[in-house]
C-alpha cells in the first residue's frame, strides 16, 4: 500500500512539473512574437516610422509574427483536442491517400526547395482520417522544410505483421544523436534560429506523437547515413481484411 502511494505521489509530482514547464514554455513562446508586434506597432502609432518603404517593411514583420502566433495557437488547440480525444471518428483510411493530399498541399514549398518527393506502397487501417492527414502533412512538411535544396523525400507505406507502417526519409540537415530523444517534446527545437526562420512552431512533432499514441501506435526517429532523418510510424491496431468493418 505504501509503495503504491509513493508511486502515485511521484507521478503526481512529475505531472505537476511537466504542467508548470509547459505553461512556462507557452508563455515564453507566445511572448516573443507579441513583443515584436507590440514594439513595431507602437513605433507606427507614434509616427516614428514614416517612410513608405519602412512602413511596408515593419508592417510585413508585424504580419509575419502574427501568422507565427496564430500558427502556434492553432497547434496548441490541436494538441488539446488530441489529448481529449475530441471528435475522433474511425473509418477505413489509406495512408497513400493521406500522403498524396499532403504532397498537393505542400506543392509550392516542394517546388521552391526543388525537393523530389516519392510515394511507394500503400497501407490501410481504421483511424481518424482528419488526424492522419495532419500527421502525414506534419512529417512531410518537416522533411521538406529542413531538407537541402534539390534534396529527396521518400514516403514508404506497407505492413509488418498486423501493423500498418509509414516511413518518411529525407536527405536533410539531420538531427544530432543527443537531440533525437527530445524532438517530440513540445517546443523543443534542434536549431532554434533555423526553426523560427522556417516558420516552425516547435509543436509539429508533438502533434505527430500525440496522434500516433491516440491511435495505439508508435513513432521513432533515427539518423540516416550519410545524411538526413528517417521517421517511422507503426499503427499496431491495423487488422488486415477486417479493416473496413
Amino acid at each position: 500500500g505504501a509503495l503504491v502511494l509513493i508511486v502515485d505521489i511521484t507521478r503526481e509530482k512529475q505531472a505537476d512539473i511537466a504542467r508548470r514547464e509547459f505553461t512556462s514554455n507557452v508563455s515564453h513562446e507566445l511572448k516573443t512574437p507579441l513583443t515584436t508586434i507590440k514594439g513595431f506597432g507602437e513605433m507606427l502609432d507614434e509616427g516614428l516610422i514614416t517612410k513608405p518603404a519602412d512602413v511596408k517593411k515593419y508592417g510585413g514583420l508585424i504580419n509575419q509574427e502574427s501568422v507565427r502566433l496564430l500558427g502556434m495557437i492553432n497547434d496548441l488547440l490541436r494538441l488539446s483536442r488530441i489529448e481529449e480525444g475530441a471528435g475522433v471518428s474511425l473509418s477505413k483510411v489509406n495512408l497513400r491517400d493521406c500522403a498524396q493530399r499532403a504532397q498537393q498541399q505542400l506543392a509550392r514549398q516542394i517546388e521552391e526547395r526543388g525537393v523530389t518527393v516519392t510515394v511507394e506502397g500503400d497501407a490501410v487501417l481504421r483511424a481518424d482520417g482528419g488526424y492522419l492527414d495532419e500527421l502525414v502533412f506534419n512529417l512531410l512538411e518537416n522533411a521538406v522544410k529542413y531538407n537541402k535544396a534539390g534534396g529527396r523525400v521518400e514516403i514508404q507505406l506497407g505492413t509488418e505483421g498486423r501493423s500498418a507502417v509509414l516511413t518518411v526519409k529525407d536527405t536533410g540537415v539531420g538531427i544530432p544523436k543527443a537531440d533525437l530523444p527530445k524532438i517530440f517534446d513540445r517546443f523543443y527545437r534542434v536549431d532554434k534560429a533555423r526553426s523560427r526562420a522556417a516558420g516552425g512552431t516547435g509543436l509539429g512533432l508533438s502533434i505527430v506523437r500525440d496522434t500516433v499514441l491516440q491511435h495505439g501506435g508508435a513513432v521513432t526517429a533515427r539518423r540516416r547515413e550519410p545524411e538526413g532523418t528517417c521517421f517511422e510510424v507503426s499503427f499496431a491496431q491495423w487488422n488486415g481484411e477486417e479493416v473496413g468493418r
